[in-house]
């Protein structure tokens, strides 16, 4: 018998997801709905998803690190400063990070999904205190 996904991991959490690839966008937002999250966006486009983290309520955000040959610097510096976790996803390694990113949870790309579901419940946990 194989066991059933635990729909309330991510319950109540608004996950924004920044992916510029979008068949790999969708499988993300597709695997956080399953683990009970509400998606924002997704979105492959910078000014979009600075857009969205400032206007829409957001617990936390799945970021690529590179959107479309820009960094996801200044999305991960606005999350910051509101103090909201993120997770970066990259076909990097941290070595290339651009210092906005240091220290945030790196996944590399192809990402395991519940490896992704759990960077998400740890960097939350991260941020309660």
């Amino acid at each position: 018998m194989t066991a059933e996904p635990d729909t309330r991991l991510l319950a109540g959490l608004r996950i924004l997801v920044v992916e510029d690839m979008l068949h790999i966008a969708w499988e993300m937002c597709d695997e956080l709905r399953t683990a009970g999250a509400t998606i924002v966006g997704p979105t492959g486009q910078l000014d979009l998803a600075l857009d969205l983290a400032g206007r829409e309520p957001i617990d936390a955000a799945v970021l690529d690190v590179a959107l479309n040959g820009q960094t996801a610097a200044p999305l991960a510096e606005a999350l910051r400063q509101r103090n909201l976790p993120f997770v970066l996803v990259s076909g990097y390694g941290a070595e290339h990070l651009p210092p906005a990113m240091s220290g945030a949870p790196l996944l590399t790309k192809p990402v395991a999904y519940p490896r992704l579901v759990q960077a998400l419940l740890e960097a939350d946990a991260r941020t309660e205190t």
